[in-house]
């Protein structure tokens, strides 16, 4: 049986299962209503923030995938890249110590795209490649498909949202500490609590560093990958009074780390030969300024921030003792963002409503050049960016179970470009903008309590951008911009709680397809030029469960499949990748687990993961075979302290993340995932 089709018999089972569990639930909850149930194997409500109102999971017509700080904590996911053992038909790209790069249903990976900034931390969107860091967080949604019309630009594929607790009016703390394989160490606190009737604060900090797993065979040393990263948030809050809260927070990080990349030419490896050790770092600083008002008419809220911001990369392209070509590459944003929206209150009427507006003001600068036989020069370049927008939402629940939603989103962004070449002094400047419509649409009918299916449309779009980084002056006039991709996807989706709470299940149906796809063209004459070079597609089926069949377990599972590939695409010299598969997108994912808390105290987190096949270039000329992740977390929980082993990668699978083509079938650069770890953790509270 072919793999796509062992897939969907696999995922349609799971759906068929909640499906008949959806038939035969009125009349098993008739049966166990003479039965007293247990409150214990209930699963815990989920209010999720997803069209930026507070809403139940189960109602939200949009896929997504909620975690919560227990989850967090019993499963061990310490930062953004152990979401795709979660999260079906997500798919991560790691870069470097902390560069971590998304893309949710085979959007955003492409090897050679434009960036997309979709993390959103308590609200705002920051343009920071090293965010990762997951402690003192409160919820983490996951969101899967365009969400242009709330979000905006580059949110055509998904967006995670983070939020971090509020500050408490009772005095509370934390620390955890960790030790485990190839120097990984980690310290973490927490503090927060009132400063007077009005005033209240919290503070958390981190700081973790790794040896590294990667050897430099050049330089003799097994650091070849080592990295370091400190972190702070800070906030402060003031309830006004009891409609009004105002908070300040604040957002320091700092990371510094080397460049392991390998060869995959030379095998999974988790040997390197680069001339030059390379170095990945970056920092954040980051102010923002949240207001929250109760009024007669709803809820106002304004967001404003403030983020300036720091990348520096130096990297060995070729990956091999000869001296080719060593990329050096800088960039800074600084970036003031203010959204503005006031949302009905709900239970009001069949109506319910949003409606706000969105400003950005951003500065870039990028400072581009190389070293070896194959560098084209250097160059300086500048990007001004001003972006207005005003977006709305409103449903109408129309007939008893029925809610019909639309949403727009109307916006205008323009762009000045200056660029200038360091060797001959030839300079470039362009002021180009762009409207974008993007509107949104679903029908959602709760059909019986606690069950919802949904159909929904929407249209996402990825900002335009200009070739800042090309330091070659014919190729940028040939070719300086690349103008706004667009997508529209479909989905068809099913949410239940079943058997009073205990087993909660969702599934979906999608179709994406979208247009002048912003690629890094290879040309037949070998000129590397940014373009809208492709059409492309991707269509799948996902599902999520999570049941709580006795006190303090909980088993979940997730598994997803899609065919994502390339319609159209302009020649590359490598040849024409019309009808390849998306790259860096494994084509399914499988998996499940379970977390276990015993009122003794001894806990449990356990989850293991499929992963398909996926290609890592636009030739699929280097692939990923399937692997197979387990994780497992086990210790004892305490009043006020905790211990814990912890496992990840406990099969050892040894697989890229992430590669290129330098020199077809010589030299092909590799990012290799971390080799199986194990670690202790301590941890206090009060």
């Amino acid at each position: 049986m072919p793999p796509h089709s062992r897939n969907m018999t696999t995922l349609a089972c799971l759906i068929a299962a909640g499906t008949m569990l959806a038939t035969f639930s009125g009349s098993v909850e008739l049966a166990l209503a003479a039965e007293e149930q247990d409150n214990a194997t209930r699963l815990s409500p989920v209010v999720v923030s997803a069209q930026k109102v507070q809403q139940d999971l189960v109602k939200v017509p949009v896929s997504v995938t909620a975690l919560d700080q227990q989850q967090i904590e019993d499963l061990g996911v310490e930062n953004l890249r152990d979401l795709p053992v979660l999260v079906p038909n997500l798919n991560m790209q790691k870069f470097g110590a902390h560069f971590t790069e998304f893309n949710y249903r085979g959007i955003g990976g492409v090897t050679t795209m434009s960036k997309t900034w979709n993390v959103n931390i308590d609200g705002a969107t920051l343009p920071y490649v090293g965010l990762d860091s997951l402690y003192d967080v409160e919820r983490i949604e996951v969101l899967r498909g365009g969400q242009g019309a709330l979000y905006g630009r580059n949110t055509n594929a998904g967006v995670i949202n983070v939020f971090t607790p509020q500050p408490s009016r009772m005095l509370e703390g934390k620390a955890d500490v960790s030790y485990g394989s190839y120097g990984e160490a980690t310290f973490k606190a927490a503090l927060g609590g009132p400063i007077n009737d009005v005033l209240s604060y919290r503070v958390s900090g981190w700081r973790s560093s790794s040896d590294g797993f990667i050897t430099n065979d050049m330089y003799g040393k097994n650091d070849a990958d080592s990295s370091w990263q400190n972190g702070m948030h800070l906030k402060l809050r003031a309830d006004i009074d009891s409609r009004t809260d105002v908070t300040l927070a604040g957002i320091l990080d700092e990371y510094h780390g080397a460049m392991g990349w390998t060869n995959m030419a030379n095998g999974r490896t988790y040997h390197a030969q680069s001339d030059e050790p390379g170095l990945d770092k970056g920092g954040l600083s980051t102010a923002m300024l949240t207001v929250n008002r109760d009024m007669e008419m709803g809820r106002f809220t304004s967001i404003t921030a403030y983020s300036a911001s720091r990348y520096k990369m130096l990297m060995d392209m070729d990956t091999s003792s000869a001296a080719l070509f060593n990329l050096d590459y800088k960039e800074d944003f600084s970036t003031l963002t203010h959204e503005m929206r006031v949302a009905s209150p709900e239970g009001q009427g069949p109506w319910r409503w949003l409606g706000g507006m969105f400003l950005l003001h951003e500065n870039t600068d990028y400072d581009t050049g190389g070293t070896g036989a194959f560098a084209t020069g250097a160059s300086t370049a500048s990007i001004g960016n001003n972006s207005a927008a005003a977006f709305g939402q409103a449903g109408w629940r129309f007939l008893p179970g029925w809610e019909l939603t639309g949403g727009l989103r109307l916006g205008y962004e323009r762009q000045a470009f200056k660029w200038r070449s360091l060797d001959s002094n030839a300079d470039f400047a362009m002021t180009k903008g762009w409207t974008s419509v993007l509107p949104s649409a679903s029908l959602s009918w709760e059909f019986a309590d606690r069950q919802t299916a949904y159909v929904s449309v929407s249209r996402g779009s990825r900002s335009g951008d200009f070739t800042a980084n090309e330091t070659n002056i014919t190729t940028l006039r040939d070719s300086p911009v690349v103008s706004p991709e667009y997508s529209l996807t479909y989905e068809l989706g099913y949410k239940a709680e079943l058997f009073d709470r205990s087993l909660r299940l969702s599934a979906a149906a999608f179709s994406i397809v979208w247009d002048d796809m912003q690629v890094t063209a290879i040309t037949a004459g070998g000129v590397q030029s940014r373009q809208n070079a492709a059409k492309s597609h991707s269509r799948g089926m996902e599902a999520e469960i999570q049941w709580a069949p006795l006190p303090g377990l909980t088993v979940f599972g997730q598994g997803g499949f899609m065919d994502a590939k390339f319609d159209e695409y302009k020649p590359m010299a490598s040849g024409d990748p019309s009808g390849k598969y998306i790259p860096n997108t494994a084509d399914s994912s499988f998996g499940g687990g379970f977390t276990y808390q015993h009122a003794s105290g001894f806990f449990m987190g356990f989850d293991a993961t499929r992963f398909g096949t996926k290609y890592l270039d636009e030739m699929n000329t280097l692939k990923q075979d399937p692997y197979t992740l387990v994780n497992a977390k086990v210790g004892y929980r305490a009043e006020h302290w905790h211990a814990a082993l912890v496992g990840k990668n406990l099969g050892d699978e040894r697989y890229v993340v992430r590669a290129f083509q330098f020199m077809p079938g010589t030299l092909a650069p590799a990012v290799m995932a971390s080799p199986l770890t194990v670690g202790v953790e301590l941890g206090a509270t009060f």
